[in-house]
């Protein structure tokens, strides 16, 4: 069991997270497909039960760097779940990435280009593999030939000025493009064939259902945290829903059900954040407004109503002294005027 190899996967992974969405000292659930982790482990395992005694025995070895693991699975999707004593500890342990730092702040922005993408690449290593990926879920394949700054595969896809990716080990994507050829022939095979009845010809149709939507879902785990991801996950939901009980559709329907609302919580922490950012710099009343209009998108979150609340009142405060300031100058120039006037008045008296 390469049980090494699957404890780097899972610490990278929280590590891209917390790059993406910043440090937390929270709990993280990561999920994976059974075949995944077998390949990751390195292992032909191909019942639920002996994958459970897999990760039970790593469960039991990892304990006292990531804390106590909660596994579980629904089929053969598997969830592990990181305490948050794993998160803190990769965030002590583990350095950031730089390039994986670039390459967030790059796919990030709005309208990001192959050739932004590959610069980050090259700033890095003259050694770099771009590859046109002949999938629909993936545009290009990107990864360093000489493993030298990071040794994943980056899947990428650009669709109308938003850029995702996902990122896969060696063995891991290797396997991924083995079972897909597989797959390509089977379908062939298929195809050479008519179709017996008009049922099976419903199901072709509720199998390209599900393959979208499951594309769809991928694609939207690689999303920066933001309402269009969770308003993604709500419409993935209703479509897996839709398929009834067609393959694990019901199952994937409440993970992304799940997703969805720790999409949501992140969304209201990093809003939080946000807010509180934004009212220790607030400098006027109007920096105090936007930032208490910041705190009422959360209402009820924490102490986000009170904190609203409290950036009016510094709002108003600022208002009143903006007035009050405003009089005082206003009083100051009419008293120029008067004196002015005055002395004017004296002198003309004088002559």
């Amino acid at each position: 069991m390469n049980y090494n190899m699957l404890e780097k996967v899972i610490c990278d992974t929280i590590k891209e997270e917390q790059i993406k969405l910043g440090y937390e000292k929270e709990t993280i659930r990561l999920y994976y497909p059974m075949h995944s982790l077998a390949h990751i482990l390195e292992e032909e395992i191909t019942d639920t039960t002996k994958m459970d005694e897999a990760l039970g025995a790593f469960a039991d070895k990892i304990e006292e760097k990531l804390g106590k693991l909660q596994i579980s699975h629904n089929g053969d999707r598997y969830c592990i779940l990181i305490p948050p004593s794993g998160a803190v500890y990769v965030n002590e342990v583990y350095d950031d990435n730089p390039f994986l730092i670039a390459f967030i702040e790059a796919v990030r922005k709005h309208d990001c280009s192959l050739e932004q993408v590959l610069e980050v690449f090259h700033s890095f290593s003259d050694q770099v593999s771009c590859e046109k990926s002949d999938s629909d879920e993936f545009d290009y394949i990107l990864f360093f030939q000489d493993n030298s700054e990071d040794d994943y595969r980056y899947c990428i896809k650009f669709d109308y000025g938003h850029t995702s990716y996902h990122r896969f080990s060696k063995k891991d994507f290797e396997a991924m493009m083995e079972e897909s050829s597989d797959n390509q022939l089977v379908v062939s095979e298929d195809q050479m064939e008519e179709p017996a009845v008009e049922e099976e010809a419903v199901d072709l149709t509720k199998e390209e259902n599900y393959q979208r939507t499951l594309k769809l879902m991928k694609a939207i785990r690689c999303m920066t945290v933001c309402n269009d991801k969770f308003d993604m996950y709500k419409k993935v939901t209703k479509r897996f829903t839709a398929l009834g009980e067609y393959k694990d559709s019901a199952q994937l329907a409440e993970e992304c059900k799940l997703l969805g609302k720790e999409t949501k919580k992140k969304i209201k922490k990093k809003t939080y954040k946000n807010a509180l950012n934004m009212k220790t710099i607030a400098r006027s009343a109007y920096d105090y407004k936007v930032a208490a209009d910041e705190f009422r998108k959360i209402s009820g979150y924490k102490d986000s109503d009170d904190l609203a609340t409290e950036c009016d009142t510094l709002s108003h405060r600022f208002d009143k002294k903006m007035v009050r300031n405003r009089l005082i100058g206003i009083g100051i120039i009419v008293i120029g005027i008067i004196g002015l006037v005055a002395l004017v008045t004296i002198l003309n008296l004088g002559k």
